[in-house]
């Protein structure tokens, strides 16, 4: 079951973010492993998260979020320190320390531990 972009956009709002796959409606928060982000020209940045935002992101990226869904989904971030709301395509890992070092060569911030709900800074 698809999961829409109005919920996308609620959850992100009530938690600070989401982790989700659009095309199953799995919802990963909870899930034992991390969230990360793998394709930095895939990022997109937003004053402010909107429903159309995501359904074209969603629309966009979908062969990722179909293509193995037990692996890729959608994220979404509010970074409280540039006050930014951020899209990704994420990977789910199981193991810390292979998170980290996707994230360290993805040029990332930061990853998600989705068990915990806690944002790791890299």
């Amino acid at each position: 079951m698809k999961i829409s972009p109005k919920e996308i956009v609620r959850l992100h709002q009530k938690n600070g973010g989401c982790t989700v796959n659009p095309v199953t409606g799995r919802n990963f928060g909870g899930f034992p492993g991390y969230a990360v982000s793998t394709f930095k020209n895939k990022e997109q940045k937003y004053g402010n998260l909107s429903e159309q935002a995501v359904s074209k992101y969603i629309e966009d990226n979908e062969k990722w979020f179909s293509h193995n869904s037990k692996s890729y989904a959608l994220g979404t971030w509010h970074n409280d320190e540039d006050g930014f709301d951020y899209l990704d395509i994420v990977w789910i890992e199981s193991n810390l320390q292979c998170a980290t070092n996707l994230g360290e060569s993805s040029d990332q911030i930061a990853i998600y531990d989705l068990k915990n709900g806690e944002v790791i800074f890299l």
